[in-house]
């Protein structure tokens, strides 16, 4: 078998230019297929995204090997020692602290806006985007030289936020006009955390680091309020199956996080 070279792709999908907003330019052509076209300018500009895949294309053009581009969105999963864009630990801190201070039972606002309450879009898991790599790795013929979306189920935060506070022991409710943000209340309630964390023998260093990045949240369930949701049928018909539910994604995320001591 030939050497292999995969190219992955940014989480929630700058490719497609979801980071434009209100100017997000395939809304009218939905679900996103990988044979989109190129951004406009300036956006394409701003991006390294294309360059890296034509430096690919120069690099294995007379080779032995060849590349593919694997296209996540938001990767949902867990990381040991902190990340800036990871929305798991960043929500698992929150609704950890929200029960021990709120209790067992408590009503957990959405804490987005009510457009990203009720937008589609998909969201990778962080296994699945690992399984679907290697796979694209061992079959070449089928993917060498192109693109693939690589997410879970098509859903919206009103579907999966039940099911995210659910795990925390908490009741969901849709968007409430002045809650606090997750940073702000955990910076609220900070004193608080302290008392969890050493009650619950938590280990340090996940609440206050300088690799988080609280605004990543707010982004991803603020300001993203549009549909969104991609075509999987390119990575289906590579011969990948695997389908990986809401539910499953998330609980494995949260109960990896437990297992490392980062929530009780």
């Amino acid at each position: 078998m030939s050497p292999w070279i995969r190219q992955a792709h940014s989480t929630f999908l700058q490719i497609y230019g979801v980071h434009m907003l209100d100017q997000f330019p395939f809304a009218d052509v939905l679900p996103i297929k990988e044979d989109a076209p190129p951004l406009p300018k300036p956006w394409i500009n701003e991006l390294f995204y294309y360059d890296q895949i034509n430096c690919l294309k120069d690099m294995s053009r007379g080779k032995q090997w060849t590349w593919c581009e694997v296209r996540p969105d938001n990767i949902i999963g867990f990381v040991p020692n902190n990340n800036a864009y990871c929305l798991a630990q960043t929500l698992a801190l929150y609704l950890s602290l929200f029960r021990y201070v709120e209790g067992a039972g408590a009503s957990c606002p959405f804490p987005g806006s009510g457009k990203s309450w009720e937008a589609l879009y998909n969201e990778s898991p962080q296994d699945m985007v690992a399984r679907f790599s290697i796979h694209a790795s061992l079959h070449p013929e089928e993917t060498g030289t192109k693109s693939f979306n690589c997410a879970g189920e098509e859903t919206s935060w009103k579907g999966k936020w039940p099911i995210i506070c659910q795990y925390f022991d908490l009741r969901s409710s849709s968007p409430v006009d002045g809650s606090l943000a997750p940073s702000t209340y955990m910076e609220k309630h900070r004193q608080d955390w302290d008392r969890l964390a050493k009650e619950s023998d938590l280990k340090s260093g996940f609440v206050d680091n300088n690799i988080s990045h609280p605004y990543f949240q707010h982004f991803i369930m603020t300001l993203l309020d549009f549909d969104r949701h991609m075509d999987m049928g390119a990575m289906r018909a590579t011969g990948y199956t695997e389908i990986v539910n809401t539910k499953e994604c998330w609980t494995l995320a949260f109960d990896r996080m437990r297992k490392a001591r980062i929530i009780p």
